[in-house]
Parts: structure tokens; sequence; C-alpha cells
């Protein structure tokens, strides 16, 4: 019996851990997968950080909160993958504590803090738009890709593959390669399903019946639910789940038994929920209120 392991394309994971002095403490530090973080931000940019300011601005680290005063880097933008079209320069803010303790973008105050950027860092930044302030942030979570890094050249080609998909879905769902609707199917899951960078308040709406429909059919069109989709790291039983598709939808599989490949009784359970599905199916998107 085999269970798919590949569940948390809307979760963050737990990419390392840090001992503390003598009390050897461990702490998570948080990583979105790359291609949600790509599909996820509200800008996209791959440039080089010119300056960091000299000056601070006071800003709330989060609606409600108090104000804090805050650094701001100024990153130079060789190319806007999304978000930022025009733009040549664009400016990012992050509380000023965070400045020297976490140097090279890296998460503060135990991996859970805001990134802090230094002169000179080059990469790929996921910004997310500061509510108040005239600034963009980099959220826990969504760390910079290093350009200097071994894997770089391969983690920025999975973010303009995923860009170019969120970009145009009902163009990525058509493509003639299964193998290609299904990454398609995956990246938009990923986007839709996860909790909106910067949200205090989210609700769920209706994604397009065609784009919800081409998602359905790129699953039901997989073969193999346990096989690990390339660009997004998931595998079609896990992305079924992550649309969390149950009786309200019509969803009501038979009881697993406990015998044989726990994959194929649900890609098979799935398959026959798809075929009878109604054409105004709509899978649901969480939102930001103030994004509508």
């Amino acid at each position: 019996m085999r269970f798919s392991t590949a569940t948390a394309a809307v979760a963050v994971i737990v990419c390392g851990l840090a001992a503390r002095e003598a009390a050897a403490k461990r702490v998570a530090i948080l990583i979105v997968p790359t291609p949600t973080r790509a599909v996820t931000a509200d800008a996209v940019v791959v440039g080089k950080v010119t300056s960091v300011e000299p000056d601070t601005v006071d800003a709330a680290p989060a609606p409600g909160a108090e104000k804090v005063a805050h650094k701001v880097a100024v990153i130079k933008v060789d190319s806007a993958i999304s978000g930022a079209k025009g733009l040549t320069h664009v400016k990012v803010g992050f509380p000023a504590a965070a400045g020297g303790e976490v140097p090279g973008g890296r998460p503060g105050r135990g991996g859970f803090g805001p990134i802090a950027l230094t002169a000179d860092q080059e990469g790929c930044f996921f910004l997310t738009k500061h509510p108040t302030a005239g600034f963009y942030v980099i959220n826990a979570g969504y760390t910079p890709l290093d350009a200097k890094a071994d894997n770089y050249k391969a983690e920025l080609e999975s973010v303009t593959k995923a860009a170019a998909v969120a970009a145009d879905p009902a163009k990525a769902l058509k493509a003639d390669k299964a193998a290609d609707r299904f990454t398609a199917a995956a990246v938009l899951v990923s986007k839709y399903r996860t909790y909106p960078q910067g949200a205090a308040e989210v609700e769920n709406v209706k994604v397009p019946a065609e784009v919800s429909k081409a998602i359905i059919d790129a699953l039901v069109a997989t073969d193999d639910w346990a096989a690990v989709e390339p660009v997004t790291g998931q595998t079609a039983a896990g992305l079924a789940q992550i649309l969390a598709i149950g009786p309200d939808e019509g969803f009501r599989p038979k009881p697993f038994t406990g015998n044989g490949d726990y994959n194929v009784y649900f890609r098979d359970e799935f398959k026959a929920w798809a075929k009878a599905v109604p054409k105004d199916f709509a899978i649901r998107q969480m939102v930001r209120k103030d994004k509508k």
C-alpha cells in the first residue's frame, strides 16, 4: 500500500533546522516552494540590490499593527518576470531591526521574521506590495533565489515556467502534450489554493468554469497519480487532495479497504466523479479581499 507524500503545495516546507547554543533548541526555517512563490507574489523580478537607503521609513508591518522603522533597499531590475513590467527599479522595505541580523536575505528572528536585503545581493526576488507604504516587502518563506547558487538557473527556469502559466491559464491548459497540461494544472492549483501573502482577510472566489474543468481534465488524463510533476514537485493525488473536493461537490468515494495502491484507488474514484461533474463546476481561489 502506497500513499502520496506530495500534498503540501499550499503549505510551507520545513527546509532547515538550527541548533540554539546549550539548549540546542531547533528552529524551522520555512520556505514556500519556488513555483508557488512565483505565482503568488505581487511581483517577481530579477536584479541586483544597488543600495540600502540611509534613512528609515515608519510603516506598520501588518494591518492594525504599530508602525516600526523600516530600511528600504533599492533593486535595479534586469528583467520583470511578473507584476513589475516597465519598472527599472523597485524599492523593498524591511524592519530596521532585521537588518544586520539576517544578511543576504535570510529570514530573521528564528526563521519566521521578515527578510532583509543587503547591497550587491543578486538574484530573483518575490515581492508583495506593502498595504500602506510605497514599497514592496519580502514575506517570510519567500526567500530570494541567490544568483550565485549552483541550482539558480534551474530554479529560475521553474519560476519563468510557472509565471507563464499564471499569465494565461487557458492557453497553458490547452497545451498539446498531456505532461504540459499537467504542469499547468499543478501550477494553477498551487496558485489558487495558497493563502494570499499579506492578507488580513480572504474569500473564496470561483475560478472560471472553463479553467476549472481543464484542471480537472488534466488530472484525470494523468495515469500515474504517484508520479511527480517536475516543475512543482506535486503528484496528481496530492493536487486533488489540495483542491479539497468532497461531498459538497458530489465527491463521495467508496471506502478504501486498505488493499492495493491508495493512489490507484483515489485516481479511479476521482475519475468516476469527474465524468459527472456539472458544467458550471468551479474551483475556488483564495483571494485577498482588497484585491478583488
